[in-house]
């Protein structure tokens, strides 16, 4: 009987060390995907933030061609309004001169 009730307290020592060593390496486990979670978290957030500086730089490129865009139609429109005047000063002046020979042949 002896015999018995120590292979029984050797079973359930066996069995009580299994389940710590199944409770330590569940808890490796979830260690062990905690990290795979964080680095995971860490991956996405540096992908964000390299994502969002490379749209901060698309946006401010944008910006200045945009700038440069309007600088360019804004100095063509100037040359064309100047262009127009000294077209227009030229027809008056041209007009004017020939009114002034009308005036000396007439007279």
């Amino acid at each position: 009987m002896k015999a018995n009730q120590q292979i029984k307290l050797d079973k359930e020592n066996r069995k009580l060390q299994e389940k710590d060593q199944e409770k330590i390496i569940e808890q490796f486990a979830i260690k062990k995907q905690e990290m795979v979670d964080l680095r995971k978290f860490k991956e996405a957030e540096k992908f964000k933030d390299k994502q969002d500086r490379r749209q901060k730089m698309i946006d401010r490129q944008s910006e200045y061609l945009k700038s440069i865009k309007n600088k360019e139609e804004e100095l063509l429109s100037k040359q064309i309004q100047e262009a127009e005047e000294k077209k227009a000063k030229e027809l008056e002046e041209k007009n004017r001169k020939m009114d002034e020979l009308k005036v000396i042949i007439l007279y």
